[in-house]
């Protein structure tokens, strides 16, 4: 995989990247939550940068832990 924008990646994909299995990506799709993705007829795709935004907005950074404990 590399940088370039608007690389696609299929299911298998998706779920072989972030050490998933098919069936947590197919029920995130089904219920339309978590990683936004692309219908392409009957094929859901899933955009490279979409992933990568996706990860890094649901990182738990131990400050964030501390930082929730004194609110």
């Amino acid at each position: 995989m590399n940088n370039n924008k608007g690389q696609f990646l299929t299911k298998k994909e998706v779920a072989e990247f972030l050490g998933l299995s098919i069936y947590t990506i197919d029920s995130w799709v089904s219920e339309r939550r978590e990683i936004p993705f692309i219908k392409m007829g009957r094929r859901v795709m899933f955009d490279i940068n979409d992933v990568r935004i996706w990860i890094e907005e649901n990182k738990i950074r131990p400050d964030d832990r501390n930082q929730q404990l004194f609110m």
